[in-house]
């Protein structure tokens, strides 16, 4: 961010409690009416996945992410987190879309989510 003032930086506070890294799968997005969206993600962290889309979300919104990965002997299996939507920007290309899990991922209850993302 820039002071336009003072022509200098202004320092901004990341609030986010875990680091994102770039996470590029194909996910599922069901709201509670049953509306389902096939994305991508952009991002992940512990506690958020970010994606893209064309459909509006109010933040707020409950939602499930639901994310298909292949187990040790590759078997496609789902694991649903719930989550709600804390971030929305319209875009014309594409909406950027931020979810909160309602709780952080933990190994014991998505272990192939985590595993996915403590590999990168």
């Amino acid at each position: 961010m820039y002071d336009l003032f003072h022509k200098s930086p202004v320092a901004t506070t990341d609030r986010r409690r875990y680091a994102r890294v770039p996470f590029l799968k194909p996910v599922m997005v069901t709201t509670p009416g049953g509306k389902a969206l096939s994305t991508q993600t952009t991002d992940i962290s512990d506690g958020g996945v970010g994606f893209t889309c064309r459909v509006s979300f109010r933040v707020g919104e409950p939602v499930v992410v639901t994310f298909r990965l292949n187990d040790s002997n590759h078997r496609v299996c789902e694991e649903r987190i719930p989550g709600k939507v804390v971030n929305f920007q319209a875009d014309f290309e594409a909406n950027r879309v931020g979810v909160e899990f309602n709780e952080p991922l933990h190994p014991s209850k998505f272990p192939l989510l985590s595993q996915a993302v403590n590999r990168l």
